[in-house]
């Protein structure tokens, strides 16, 4: 993330900036406004006479080619022009994470120091509130006048802007970017990929499931408790079939950072595939919905049936048809590894059994 911060120097003042996005070769860098508009309340804003910013790894100072953008909450942008050439270091474009995905404890520092770029010690601030209304704390004393326009940072990315005009205060990266678009500006940081954190799931049973699965997440494969729940991680969550030839609808679900959750599940079984007739050898079931076409049954006269199948397995009401056109209807049973029932063809018993 370091590779992002810029030093800012204007006229008297000094202070830190972050890389926002490029343009061909202007790089635009988000700063507080007080570092670069020493008179920002004249009307319009009068900008420092001589700007001056220095990327990472590079000895060059270079100068906007033409005044900062002033925008609200104290924030201004400047264009540089800095030829890929010159840049020595790779920039970091995942580094935005949204004030209201912080989680409260954790640690904050704000990338880069007076006339460095570095990271502030450790314990310089941190995350308090609610999980639901997080706030960003700078510790008193911990931030210095040449760090305003840098970055504050967790372990996932840049959280805000620090700024020391009127005491210590930040502005949530959700503001800098709002400001970024209405100025035109561009805006290259992604977010961040949040961590996941530890999430109790409930299950129940969806009409018409045959049972319920266990759960393969971030952290391995949980197995039910006594309450149909599991532990396990936000993010993706597979389910995990009780049972060969089960499938459970949803397959998967991504789990928000909730910590109690709840979810109702379809586990049923799916006919599709080969399947060993007793008296036919090998057999192919082809399900869409309830509608099935059973293929492969050579030594009967009828071939094949398909129609539609109606109810909720165990037992299966046909109503189908064979490849001359008739009418064949009767009960099914249907278990993950055995086919079997009786249909009645043109006044004709045929007994269906079959296995896999």
């Amino acid at each position: 993330m370091l590779n992002n911060v810029v030093l800012v120097e204007a006229d008297a003042e000094h202070g830190l900036g972050f890389i926002i996005g490029r343009v061909g070769d202007v790089l635009w860098i988000a700063t507080a406004a007080h570092v670069v508009f020493p008179h920002r309340n004249r009307t319009p804003p009068q900008p420092a006479s001589r700007i001056q910013v220095q990327v990472r790894g590079v000895p060059t100072w270079f100068s906007p080619e033409q005044p900062p953008d002033p925008a609200s909450n104290d924030i201004a942008f400047i264009g540089v022009r800095a030829p890929l050439a010159q840049m020595t270091t790779a920039l970091f474009w995942r580094s935005n994470v949204q004030v209201n995905e912080l989680t409260p404890g954790q640690s904050l520092r704000i990338a880069g120091m007076p006339g460095l770029i570095a990271y502030s010690p450790s314990g310089t601030g941190k995350v308090s509130g609610t999980p639901q209304f997080p706030v960003i704390e700078i510790a008193a004393g911990m931030g210095q006048s040449g760090q305003s326009g840098g970055p504050v940072a967790s372990a996932e990315g840049f959280v805000g802007m620090y700024q020391k005009s009127e005491g210590d205060r930040v502005v949530s990266i959700g503001i800098v970017r709002k400001a970024a678009l209405n100025a035109g500006r561009p805006w290259e940081l992604l977010p961040a990929p949040l961590p996941n954190v530890a999430v109790r799931l409930c299950l129940t049973a969806a009409a018409e499931s045959m049972a319920l699965p266990d759960i393969n997440g971030p952290g391995g494969t949980v197995k039910r408790d006594a309450a149909n729940c599991v532990n396990t991680m936000s993010g993706i969550n597979t389910l995990v079939s009780p049972q060969l030839f089960v499938l459970c609808d949803p397959p998967q679900v991504n789990l928000p950072r909730e910590p109690q959750q709840h979810l109702a599940v379809r586990c049923y079984v799916d006919p599709s595939g080969a399947w060993m007739s007793k008296t036919d050898g090998y057999a192919m079931v082809a399900a869409r919905g309830g509608i099935w076409t059973i293929e492969g049954l050579s030594q009967s006269k009828f071939g094949a049936f398909t129609g539609l199948l109606i109810g909720t397995p165990p037992t299966l009401q046909a109503q189908m048809r064979t490849l001359s056109g008739s009418v064949a209807t009767g009960n099914l049973t249907l278990a993950p590894r055995r086919l079997q029932g009786v249909l009645l063809v043109d006044g004709q018993s045929f007994s269906l059994d079959m296995e896999r």
